[in-house]
């Protein structure tokens, strides 16, 4: 075996072991979000508005618009890396949020619409970050 095909072999060896600890990561993810629904389950309805409002701003630092929007939209308007300058792509916010990418996308055009989202122009994949008053 040539020097040549012991490096490739050992490339191979490495992008294996990378993928396999991703799609280990994608699943912790998905399964933290998975128990965090179930246990806001759990949680009397009467008190869920008020504790949403109360991560929200914990975790964003920020007052999301509360006018109109699901629970859903909420949840989504409430993930922190649509704070960045990158923001998010619909694949990020599937995997924070454990809902199905068509649904996902189609929930980035309407808040989009809405204008508390931006799609950043020229980005492949497509990314959003929140957007900000003209005035601020």
């Amino acid at each position: 075996m040539t020097t040549a095909e012991e490096r490739d072999r050992a490339a191979a060896r490495d992008r294996a072991r990378e993928l396999a600890v991703a799609d280990a990561l994608v699943s912790i993810g998905r399964a933290l979000t998975l128990l965090g629904s179930r246990l806001s389950d759990i949680h009397d309805e009467d008190t869920r508005d008020a504790a949403v409002a109360t991560i929200e701003q914990s975790t964003t630092g920020a007052d999301v618009p509360r006018g109109g929007l699901g629970p859903r939209q909420l949840t989504v308007l409430a993930l922190g890396g649509f704070d960045s300058p990158a923001g998010l792509s619909s694949g990020d916010v599937e995997t924070a949020t454990g809902l199905q990418r068509p649904n996902v996308h189609k929930m980035l055009q309407r808040l989009t619409e809405l204008g508390h989202l931006e799609q950043l122009p020229d980005e492949r994949p497509a990314r959003w970050r929140r957007s900000h008053p003209s005035g601020s």
